[in-house]
């Protein structure tokens, strides 16, 4: 369920994520501010922290961040009477200080998901797309083909002898051998795709 929410809200626009967001902070802040006992809610304040940070970016999630602590230090200073008058200051300062670094650890990591994606995409050798990305490709144009009824035409390369190639001189000449057909093809698919475009 939280894999397939976190894959939709991954295909929205940013604007939409951060609407959601706000909604969310506003929806949060709006308890806070109408319950009147002392009840922490700063946990439900990380949701919107979060959204934003994972989705849109660290300096929204610090935004969020900021929102939601002027929320709670608004909420709490009606709930509470502090004793001492540099409390209120320094729990929202914490309260911060937490939300900052959540978004820090979560944009981080979203960064870290994203590099790993990409190189799970990746061929070592050549540097083009691997077998698991033609997958992933071949299923969405299967579904488009389905979807819009039109036929689908798939070709692919072959290359004539190459394990004669790699018996004869080696398998480092085989290697480059790949690589450069590699980036022959890339070259020759940019230049069509340009010129479609």
């Amino acid at each position: 369920m939280s894999k397939l929410i976190l894959e939709y809200l991954g295909r929205q626009p940013k604007g939409m994520v951060l609407a959601l967001s706000g909604v969310l902070w506003l929806i949060v802040s709006t308890i806070d501010f109408l319950v009147r006992i002392d009840m922490g809610l700063s946990i439900f304040y990380l949701l919107p922290v979060m959204i934003a940070a994972w989705f849109i970016g660290p300096r929204v999630g610090l935004a969020m961040a900021c929102l939601c602590t002027l929320a709670w230090f608004h909420a709490d200073g009606v709930a509470k009477d502090y004793p001492l008058a540099f409390l209120p200051y320094w729990n929202a300062a914490v309260r911060f200080g937490f939300f900052a670094i959540v978004t820090s650890l979560l944009a981080t990591l979203n960064e870290a998901y994203q590099r790993e994606q990409q190189l799970a995409r990746l061929d070592g050798l050549t540097g083009i797309n691997n077998y698991r990305f033609f997958l992933e490709l071949l299923q969405a144009e299967l579904d488009r083909a389905r979807r819009y009824q039109y036929p689908l035409t798939l070709a692919y390369l072959d290359l004539d002898g190459f394990k004669g190639i790699n018996d004869q001189w080696g398998h480092s000449a085989g290697d480059q051998l790949l690589q450069a057909v590699a980036q022959i093809s890339r070259h020759r698919c940019d230049r069509t795709t340009r010129s479609v475009a």
